[in-house]
């Protein structure tokens, strides 16, 4: 055997015939197939050779190898997993652009098999986000084959969670320039700059990244699988995103999306011609950049050729998109493609002319290669550079040489008889010849040995003379003078062929011309042979003799030489270089049209969808043929054979067509669309169609004349989900019809918005309390409880119904009791009722399934309705019980092909909507899997295989009870829940933590009849079930049983948790009783035994702490839980030192009591520091080694709060020098602005092991520290100057470039940040009013004088201007950022990080997660106390800008409600409370505040981009609102809330009014939590309902803050007591004078000497106008600028926490925030009740009328 796979893969290699390798690769395939066990040990061998064969060999060979690879996946597919990427690889290159079915064909089997049986799942689409989208478009071809192996392909690769695949796609470009392609099969390429060769780090230091407090890891964490980021812990867990890195993967916005105008918000944008040439260009550049249209690409150059050709000028725009477009096409194609490209660029280049020049380099790399090429291909070069000469007016700059080379190499390899190349080369060169000035040496030479007639054709000399002519007219050639001569002359003398005469002498007249004088010395010899040959009278000769003799022969001008090939535009001399002021428009066909559109009565009488199809691409063609848009109708070739094209010009080509028709046309043409639309037989296509058009009408400020509820029916039957729910909503909104409500909660549900389904049902209980409420309504909700209840009440009320009956089985079958269920189905069975019986026959199949009660599958099975889409399913599921094989598989195709519509239509919409439909293709596949496990009875390594490759699967779908009650039950049939009990636990914990607690029990029950003696000792088994008994609310069974546990399994290993550190953890100090030695096993065993009681530890302090918050237990209680919670912490850690659960429990409870015992005693004892304080460092350290990194934050911030404050216990600080170098020097970076806020502590010690941190973490992270340090080295505390300035010095040693480098940059950031103009104008400002209003002379001069002596400028008028940066980064990559000034952006940076620390507590909670839930963060890097860097967010508007671009768009006043508000009262500020809250209502009763919700609408291409836009924004409105409101965040102008144009979540910027100092200003405090004003709410879901996704959202963010309340209040703890940022929100306002603020405590000559103050006030004007209240703000009193509180630099360590009492007490309202005791202490609120006060607060009229009117709450 050996020999004989040996013999054929050698063969394989060396055979160069094609039947040879085929033969061999048939044998082997032989071989694999029936003597698999045989060709076991020679897999690897087998693929070493035939993979390099697969990606260029022939289709036949080619499909060959793919089932052969298919094959051996199935014989070892451990040997083929090493090679799984590299297999991948090429089946993508198959998939992406083969032409062949049979290759794709076999790429497919072979993705399904090595999927199947290698775990090849999930992680392909993470490696390539393209693929689904290439399966997608797979689905749509006509072959029933490729169409079920893709179906059982996308089975295989598994149901990968929408959220994550929305996530792949997101970031599948981040590891390069890779084609991304989105669901509807598109692509567009992304390109990113790569990494700088030249990395100028010093010494290895790390300075890629401009702000490191932004750098963990993040990018593998989004590149990876899915399956790492389940090992990491929670679902969709992992850092954030490195936000610098999110920044720079942004893409420019367009202005163009699909064939929307952005910006346009409604307003008609198609009567700017250039509009069409725009989606014109759009849409072949799409087919461009897509390998499926490669047979279209030249069809497409060609439109644009044409489509250019009248434009001239205006094509320029369009250029820098086009050329590389048709490069890379070019590059792609065919070789004997090569010259109908070159030839169409040629032309292109011919109409752009100059505007060309900047996108020609590339070009001219055509002519680098020195491999043979065809005559053809010669042509089409020369052809091109005759016409780019032409173009660029000769001037081909450096580029000429590669120009000239190639022209050379023509002339010399042409030794053809005709010469036919060498012909056109030198009339190349002859156009070219103004360039050649350094050439001539090259040229001329080769010129003149080709003026021999003897040996070559006549056309080539006299040719040659011709090009002669040229050069030395244009660039002159004395030096060759006489060779040129000598060889005219000898040639004159042996030709008799006149026409070389004439050219003979002409050239020699030229060189008259330009040698003057010198050409007499030639004379004698010419005239003797012109009279030798009777040409002596040869009238020009002699004209051009006489001038020279006479001194009046001048050189003639050179007479333009027309390129043999000619572009579009140079066929006309009067266009070239014309200048198209205005777009032509073209004349309409309207008879040909209007046939197009007029359904034959043919058409009709067919009755097809395919007839249908036909009719509407006969529309779309003539559309396009007949546009008065010249753009759009140089389309219509291509659009005869290119279905994308005519899709994508559809709209523009319809509205382009319709503005020239009549009003009866108009409606003529609709009338049509409608009749089509009203077929039963009407393809999903046509409907979509009709709805894309609508949409675009729409937004077009066109009124489409088709009925409202019409459109939405139409969405319902062609599956378009969201157009459908945007048209309910607009119904709902004009007739408020409770009808719809069903419709509504139905279209949210399977839109996967589920809060946004209940929220609406609680919005109608809301507005009508006495409305009664539907059983329907809670199965849409599936909350199957909520709907038995009401079905059972219909059923004691009206009587028996089988509706009602069908719905109470449906209800009890989603909870799994089959205990009723059963005596319900065996009372139907009885009956004669067959109705009945259908009705309940898909349920009762299902629930026999689950019960494995295969008699009932029997009984119910023939009863289904054959219109049932689950028959087919459920019959291959019984075949597969009865072990009849070949039925189950004909049944499984049954199923694919019955789905498939709905596949492809769900998925064209979008992923998630065909979600369902894609699980359902996993389980057709795992069934298929189940067979092959059934038949490999034998075969353990096969079964093995298939069991793993499940479980992978597993981790990538949904986190649904559901689904994965579905597959278990699945492969339940072969593989028993005991043998798989690791799923099985995580499926019974799903159910716990989703509250499906009747689920959860039985699938424990389940598993206890399979394991019934699983109580005999402590395994995950008993774990999961005492987990599951705490969530079912029996705690004190749980508890006991748990002790139980515990306390018999830690006496069998003798461990006690009272004296922990006395157990011996070494397995080898347990007797063996028979004398052996231990095992590895057993010693793994035990291993894990130890851990498995360590979460049996861990759990019971858990269980305990929760019974130590209860507001019931006694004092006494109280201790005794508190002191047991800790002891069964370090018993964890004793048996787990691994567990970062327990050992971070462990630190925070010794934290807890030094900081209780602080709060009680003024010193602290050593006693304290040793039993406490000490084990809490130690503890902190041993978390931050452990953890996940992004959950070192909150553990590092209270290691620091220990060690600072009581650094001066020696304890202390030699726990911390010990324990300093057991973390990671990375773990600091996150810190180090609160090391720095501390380096001014008075203990050397510690201000030792500071310098240290920051020395060691500034060699390896220079980006992290050093501008940090340059602040603190700027500041007033001389410690913190003195300690900065010594570890700037020790960097400087270690890097003296960087360290200097970094001192200038910041120097000079801080310098233009305040230019002196500014500078002058803050002070004079100031001064003014200190002059008017406190009479203050003194402090005048004191200011002013220091700016005199300086020196005199002229003041201008300029207030606070930020600077746009941008910075080179040493990546190749281009950051952007804000110079801001006088602000002190250090709070800033705290606020980030906490976000930092939220967004982190989101992602590892499932529900966040799921939802996606972050706060949009922004880099903030402080330069001095007054000035910094803000990383610019992208692609982004304020809010306030957006409603005014709206209402200015519509042309309406962008102040409407505030002139409403003037009209009202002039000074509507000074009225009293009732007053402004009546004219509050007045103007919000008459005015809509729909303007931002309509501006959104219309910037969305389509429904579908709205609805995820609209979800993006309240969801990242919510949980900003409750974050904001823990840190109190104020001054939520809408001008500080910014919209992302791209995905719709909202940034928020100027963070600095935090801790709730908006709301007790003294004049106009803020009197509401957070933003919920009217023009907020509207956009977010129908009738401004905040009941949906925005309260659901703001109700789970308080629930993970609340239960996160120890880590957030650790970042907050470091944040209130800050030294350097506390006394902006702990100084009162009225205790800081006015030289105080300005000068910050200093010497005001000292402020303008450093440049680092300004003097800035807001006076409050005592009237307000109308044009005054749109000044955005919420402090309309002296409000200096934040760069004025710094006076808190001299704060001493000794005061900086404890001394501080208005620090404390913001710190006890965000603890009371958190425990839900901020509205009454004695009585704590639930998170949802906690928000519902909340949401009252931020929407109450009495609130919002008496805010200040520069907060603008009238929007």
């Amino acid at each position: 055997m050996r020999r004989l796979i040996v013999q054929l893969l050698t063969q394989l290699e060396s055979a160069c015939a094609i039947h040879e390798r085929d033969e061999s690769t048939q044998m082997i395939m032989m071989l694999v197939l029936s003597a698999n066990h045989s060709v076991h040990p020679y897999v690897s061998d087998i693929l070493r050779t035939i993979l390099p064969r697969i990606d260029d060999g022939p289709p036949q060979l080619v499909s060959k190898l793919f089932d052969t690879i298919a094959a051996l996946a199935q014989v070892n597919s451990n040997a083929l997993m090493p090679y799984s990427n590299r297999i991948l690889a090429s089946i993508m290159q198959t998939l992406g652009g083969s032409t062949s079915w049979q290759k794709c064909m076999s790429a497919l089997k072979a993705l399904s098999s090595c999927a199947s049986y290698c775990s090849m799942v999930i992680d392909p689409y993470t490696q390539y986000p393209q693929l689904f989208a290439i399966l997608l478009r797979l689905l749509k071809t006509e072959s029933d084959d490729i169409k079920e192996e893709t179906m059982r392909v996308i089975g295989a690769l598994g149901a990968v969670d929408p959220h994550t695949h929305k996530d792949m796609l997101h970031h599948g470009f981040a590891r390069g320039g890779s084609t991304v392609y989105n669901i509807s099969g598109h692509s567009q390429t992304l390109a990113f700059s790569g990494t700088s060769k030249d990395n100028k780090a010093v010494n290895g230091m790390n300075s890629n990244n401009i702000n490191n407090e932004f750098i963990s890891g993040a990018n593998t964490a989004r590149q990876g699988s899915l399956l790492s980021k389940k090992r990491c812990g929670k679902r969709h867990g992992g850092p954030p995103p490195n936000v610098m890195t999110v920044f720079n993967s942004e893409m420019p916005r367009e202005s163009l999306v699909g064939d929307i105008q952005v910006g346009s918000y409604g307003t008609t944008f198609t009567n700017d011609p250039s509009y069409f040439t725009s989606v014109s260009v759009n849409a072949l550049l799409q087919i461009l950049n897509s390998t499926e249209d490669a047979k279209s690409h030249l069809l497409a150059v060609q439109a644009l050729n044409t489509m250019f050709a009248p434009l001239q000028n205006i094509c320029g725009q369009y250029l820098d998109s086009v050329v590389p477009a048709i490069l890379r096409a070019m590059k792609a194609a065919p070789p004997e493609t090569a010259e109908s490209y070159i030839e169409r660029l040629g032309r292109l280049v011919g109409i752009a002319r100059q505007l060309i020049r900047p996108y020609l380099e590339p070009l001219f790399e055509l002519f680098d290669f020195e491999a043979v090429i065809s005559e053809q291909h010669q042509n089409v070069l020369i052809s091109l550079i005759e016409v780019m000469v032409e173009a660029l007016s000769g001037n081909l700059g450096h580029n000429t040489n590669k120009i000239v080379s190639f022209l050379i190499s023509v002339l010399d390899h042409d030794l053809s008889k005709t010469r036919r190349q060498a012909l056109n080369a030198i009339h190349a060169l002859q156009i070219l010849s103004p360039s050649l000035d350094n050439y001539i040496f090259l040229i001329i030479p080769r010129l003149v040995a080709l003026l021999n007639p003897e040996t070559l054709p006549m056309t080539v000399v006299i040719k040659s003379l011709e090009a002669i002519q040229s050069i030395v007219s244009s660039v002159g050639c004395k030096s060759f003078a006489s060779r040129i001569i000598n060889v005219l002359v000898r040639l004159l003398q042996t030709t008799s062929d006149l026409e070389l005469q004439t050219s003979i002498i002409d050239t020699l007249c030229i060189l008259m011309e330009q040698l003057q004088d010198e050409f007499t010395l030639f004379m004698p010899t010419i005239n003797a042979i012109m009279k030798k040959c009777r040409l002596a009278d040869n009238h020009k000769y002699e004209r051009y003799s006489r001038l020279l003799f006479t001194g009046k022969l001048e050189p003639m001008q050179k007479q333009h030489v027309q390129p043999l090939f000619q572009g579009e535009s140079s066929q006309k001399d009067s266009l070239l270089g014309a200048i198209a002021s205005e777009i032509p428009q073209l004349n309409v066909d309207i008879n040909q049209l209007r046939n197009s559109w007029i359904i034959q009565q043919q058409q009709q009488q067919q009755g097809s969808s395919i007839s249908m199809m036909r009719w509407l691409d006969n529309f779309t063609i003539e559309l396009i043929s007949q546009s008065p848009s010249p753009a759009i109708r140089a389309c219509k070739e291509l659009a005869q054979s290119n279905q994308s094209l005519r899709s994508k010009l559809f709209n523009a080509a319809f509205v382009s067509c319709w503005t020239v028709l009549s009003v009866e046309y108009q409606k003529e043409v609709f009338d049509s669309l409608q009749e089509v639309a009203a077929q039963a037989y009407v393809p999903a296509d046509i409907l979509q169609t009709i709805l894309s058009l609508a949409g675009f009408m729409e937004r077009d400020g066109k009124v489409i004349p088709i009925n409202l509820k019409l459109l939405g029916q139409y969405a319902d039957r062609c599956h378009a989900l969201a157009k459908e729910l945007h048209y309910k909503e607009e119904e709902w909104t004009m007739e408020g019809d409770y009808d719809t409500i069903t419709q509504l909660i139905q279209l949210n549900q399977s839109l996967d918005l589920h809060d946004s389904a209940i929220g609406m049902l609680n919005y109608v209980r809301k507005e009508q309390p006495d409305i009664e409420e539907s059983a329907e309504w809670y199965t849409r909700l599936e909350r199957w409880d909520d709907a038995l209840k009401i079905y059972r009440q219909e059923e004691a009320e009206f009587g028996y119904s089988s509706t009602n009956l069908i719905g109470q089985i449906q209800c009890l079958y989603k909870v799994c009791d089959w205990e009723s269920l059963v005596p319900i189905y065996d009372r139907i069975w009885q009956s004669s009722d067959s109705n009945l019986q259908s009705a309940a026959a898909m349920i009762g199949t299902n629930m026999a399934w689950a019960m494995n009660d295969i008699d009932r599958m029997v009984t119910y099975l023939p009863m289904l309705p054959s219109d049932s889409r689950d028959k087919s399913l459920s019959r291959a599921l019984l075949a597969v019980y009865q072990n009849q094989f070949d039925n189950a598989r004909a049944y499984i195709r049954s199923a694919r092909a019955e789905m498939h519509n709905n596949l492809v239509s769900y998925l064209t919409e979008s992923y998630g909507r065909g979600y369902m439909q894609v699980f359902r293709c996993q389980m057709l596949t795992e069934l298929e899997e189940v067979i092959s496990y059934k038949l490999a009875v034998n075969n353990r390594e096969r079964q093995v295989a298939i069991t793993n490759t499940w479980h992978k699967r597993l981790d990538g779908i949904r986190q649904d009870v559901g689904m994965w009650q579905k597959l278990l039950r699945l492969r339940s049939m072969v593989l028993r829940p005991i043998l798989d009990l690791d799923t099985w636990i995580k499926y019974v914990n799903m159910c716990r933590t989703s509250n499906r607690m009747k689920i959860a029990r039985r699938a424990i029950h389940l598993l206890l009849e399979d394991e019934a003696n699983f109580m005999d000792e402590v395994n995950t088994l008993v774990y999961m079930y005492l987990k599951f008994k705490w969530a079912a609310n029996e705690h004190r069974e749980a508890f006991q049983m748990l002790e139980m546990f515990t306390n018999n399994y830690s006496a069998r290993i003798g461990f006690d948790s009272r004296n922990p550190e006395a157990f011996d953890y070494q397995i080898y100090s347990y007797p063996l009783t028979n004398g052996n030695k231990y095992s590895d096993e057993d010693k793994a065993e035990r291993t894990h035994m130890h851990r498995l009681l360590a979460r049996f530890y861990f759990r019971r302090g858990e269980w305990l702490r929760n019974v130590q918050q209860s507001v019931t237990l006694a004092e006494e209680s109280h201790a005794k839980a508190r002191i047991s919670s800790s002891v069964s912490y370090r018993a964890a850690t004793i048996l787990d030192e691994m567990s970062y659960k327990a050992w971070h429990q462990l630190a925070v409870w010794h934290y807890s009591e030094t900081q209780k015992y602080g709060t009680e005693h003024a010193d602290v004892s050593e006693d304290i520091v040793e039993s406490h304080v000490v084990p809490a460092v130690h503890g902190f350290f041993r978390a931050i080694q452990l953890s996940m990194g992004f959950t070192t934050l909150q553990d590092m911030l209270r290691l620091l709060t220990v060690w600072f404050n009581y650094a001066q216990h020696k304890r202390v600080v030699e726990t911390v020098q010990t324990e300093l170098n057991s973390i990671s020097l990375q773990m600091w970076i996150q810190v180090i602005p609160q090391i720095l806020a501390r380096a001014h502590i008075q203990h050397e010690s510690t201000v030792e092991l500071i310098k240290r941190i920051l020395v060691e973490v500034g060699k390896l992270h220079p980006n992290a520290v050093l501008f940090p340090l340059y602040v603190a080295a700027r500041g007033d505390n001389e410690d913190r100057v003195r300690v900065s300035k010594t570890v700037l010095a020790s960097l400087h040693e270690f890097s003296p470039e960087l360290v200097e480098e970094t001192e200038v940059v910041s120097r000079e950031l801080i310098r233009i940040t305040l230019l002196s103009h500014e500078i002058w104008h803050d002070a004079l400002e100031y001064t003014a009013k200190m002059y008017f209003e406190l009479n203050n002379d003194e402090d005048i001069q004191g200011i002013l004088m220091p700016l005199h002596e300086k020196l005199k400028i002229t003041i201008f008028d300029s207030k606070q201007h930020p600077r746009e940066m941008h910075i080179h980064g040493s990546d190749g990559n281009k950051y952007t950022f804000i110079l801001k000034g006088h602000e002190d952006l250090r709070q800033d940076e705290r606020v980030m990080q906490l976000f930092g620390l939220v967004n982190s507590l989101l992602a590892v909670d499932e529900e966040t997660s799921r939802r996606s839930l972050a706060i949009e963060r922004y880099p903030v890097t402080p330069l001095s106390s007054n000035s910094g860097l803000i990383g610019f967010y992208p692609n982004c508007e304020n809010i306030t800008d957006v409603i005014r671009s709206y209402r200015g768009a519509h042309q309406r006043y962008v102040q409407e409600e505030n002139e409403m508000l003037f009209n009202i009262s002039s000074d509507w500020q000074t009225l009293s409370s009732i007053e402004r809250i009546e004219s509050y209502e007045y103007v919000m009763e008459r005015t809509r505040g729909d303007d931002l919700q309509q501006a959104m609408w219309y910037n969305s291409p389509n429904a579908e981009t709205w609805l995820e836009r609209r979800t993006n924004y309240t969801r990242s409105m919510a949980v900003m609102s409750v974050v904001g409101y823990i840190l109190g965040l104020g001054d939520r102008h809408l001008t500080n809330i910014l919209l992302h144009s791209s995905n719709g979540k909202v940034v928020h910027i100027d963070l600095g009014d935090c801790f709730e100092i908006a709301i007790q200003r003294e004049g106009f405090p803020e009197t509401v939590p957070f933003r919920l004003t009217r023009m907020v709410m509207l956009p977010m879901e129908v009738s401004s309902s905040i009941e949906g996704t925005f309260r659901f959202t703001a109700n789970h963010t308080m629930r993970v803050l609340r239960a996160n309340r120890d880590s957030l209040m650790a970042v907050l703890e470091a944040f209130v007591f800050d030294p350097l940022v506390s006394w902006s929100f702990t100084q009162e306002t009225e205790t800081i004078t006015p030289t105080q603020s300005a000068a910050g405590g200093r010497d005001t000559s000292s402020v303008v000497e450093s440049q680092v103050f300004s003097w800035k006030a807001m006076s409050r004007p005592n009237n307000f106008g109308k044009n005054e209240w749109v000044l955005p703000g919420s402090r309309p009193e002296n409000a200096y600028s934040r760069s004025f509180r710094v006076r808190g630099e001299s704060i001493n360590e000794k005061g900086w926490q404890n001394g501080n009492p208005k620090a404390k007490s913001i710190f006890k309202r965000i603890h009371s925030k958190l425990v839900g005791t901020d509205f009454d202490p004695n009585v704590p609120l639930s998170a949802v009740d906690q928000v519902e006060k909340l949401i009252q607060q931020a929407t109450s009229p009495d609130n919002l009328a008496v805010m200040y009117a520069g907060w603008m709450p009238i929007w």
